[in-house]
């Protein structure tokens, strides 16, 4: 495994105890744990702050650059704890008239330092959107009423439609579970949102609904309608899941592979990768995954 630090490689110069690499398709952002060996008191020498920039490789897995979030000196060894965002907690409180999903997409990008890329993304248009807040929460809400979601990695924002997702093709990679939990719960048959004023709804009642009430201001039924459309759609994301625990580094494996499972209660079934867990110093993986849809 290869560690660097504020672009220097000290993989020789320490002891390595532990580090993991979390990396998510949607809904949260990649994260490090790094724990070293000071028993020799190097860190204390090397004075690590929040900030600073860190790196680990092994195989395909490479988490890019990160952002130490957290310092935690123990008895004889230090933790780091990292982000690939340099600065999480960061918001506004800012109105637009007039403005089209993919602007503010690019605003709220570039104002966070990132390059944004876009996969099966269509544009809209809005008459007026209100933020309030975090960066992250409102890109993320925003995301999910129109169907997608972002990943964060070593500078690039990716926003990622789930029309996309599930039009890919299925590697000829299978995944055969030997260990493994699964999720398996009806889907949603309809969704409804609504601003308190207009309800937009999708989908059907002869089943469970999921409700999502936005501070976002509709501007119309039609809106509504999709958002709702979307809002089910993501909601059913998480009703039929599973993860696997590996004895292996499955390090060719990222978040939005589309491989087939094996499993004892599921054969040969499309599933889409939507975290990953490597533990690049035990060489193990921990692989989420939801199904996809079959054509």
């Amino acid at each position: 495994m290869e560690f660097i630090y504020n672009e220097v490689d000290i993989t020789g110069q320490t002891s390595i105890l532990r580090v993991e690499l979390e990396q998510y398709l949607s809904g949260h952002i990649d994260t490090i744990t790094a724990v070293f060996d000071d028993s020799a008191g190097d860190w204390s020498k090397w004075r690590p702050a929040v900030g600073d920039r860190i790196q680990a490789n092994e195989g395909y897995a490479k988490s890019g650059t990160m952002y130490i979030h957290s310092l935690e000196p123990r008895s004889n060894a230090m933790s780091l704890k990292g982000t690939s965002l340099k600065y999480l907690k960061t918001g506004h409180t800012k109105r637009w008239n007039n403005v089209s999903f993919l602007q503010l997409l690019k605003i709220r990008a570039q104002e966070l330092g990132l390059t944004p890329e876009y996969y099966g993304i269509t544009d809209q248009t809005y008459d007026y959107v209100e933020q309030d807040g975090g960066d992250l929460a409102f890109l993320d809400e925003l995301c999910r009423l129109e169907g997608c979601g972002f990943m964060i990695n070593n500078g690039v924002i990716r926003f990622i439609s789930l029309d996309y997702l599930e039009s890919m093709d299925v590697s000829d990679y299978t995944l055969d579970a030997y260990n493994n939990r699964n999720i398996d719960l009806p889907y949603y048959t309809g969704a409804v949102v609504t601003d308190g004023t207009i309800e937009g709804k999708a989908g059907n009642d002869r089943g469970e609904r999921v409700r999502l009430t936005t501070k976002q201001k509709l501007q119309s039924i039609s809106e509504a309608n999709r958002f709702a459309e979307n809002v089910l759609k993501y909601a059913n994301t998480s009703r039929k899941t599973g993860v696997v625990y590996m004895d292996q580094l499955l390090s060719e494996f990222v978040p939005g592979s589309k491989v087939y499972l094996n499993c004892d209660y599921w054969q040969k079934k499309p599933v889409i990768i939507t975290r990953i867990r490597h533990d690049l110093y035990r060489m193990k993986s921990k692989v989420f995954f939801r199904l996809a849809k079959e054509n």
